[in-house]
């Protein structure tokens, strides 16, 4: 699975040791319109909804969707898309 980048802490904190990750921000992030966003909307906006009713809901088939969103979205070769977990 994909996961998503924005999720990602910038750093983490255990009591007094904090280790920062810059590579995040090396992370190359297509910017796209509003209305190519929507498919990804829709399918969290469906996810949410699973889980909200069901917390063990399986949502694994949308969340398969948004990574064939994602793979399409930096143009995957079926090589990358094994190499990075997907189908």
């Amino acid at each position: 699975m994909v996961q998503l980048i924005g999720c990602l802490p910038r750093s983490v904190s255990v009591s007094a040791l904090v280790v920062v990750s810059p590579a995040v921000d090396d992370i190359p992030i297509p910017k796209i319109s509003a209305a190519r966003q929507r498919p990804f909307v829709r399918l969290f906006d469906r996810i949410l909804a699973a889980k909200a009713s069901n917390p063990s809901a399986d949502t694994r088939e949308l969340e398969g969707e948004i990574d064939r969103l994602v793979y399409g979205l930096y143009v995957l070769m079926d090589t990358e898309v094994t190499a990075v977990g997907g189908v």
